[in-house]
């Protein structure tokens, strides 16, 4: 299992979008524990 770092708390929406800009969200986030979307359809 990898060792994940802690995402940082942020005061508005620009410092996140700023974080992520330089940050690899897999260092972050484990996508392997993700469940896939399902399918859609359209009544």
């Amino acid at each position: 299992m990898k060792n994940l770092k802690k995402i940082p708390g942020f005061k508005n929406e620009a410092e996140e979008v700023e974080f992520w800009s330089e940050h690899d969200s897999t260092e972050y986030i484990d996508y392997s524990k993700g469940k896939k979307a399902g399918r859609f359809t359209l009544l």
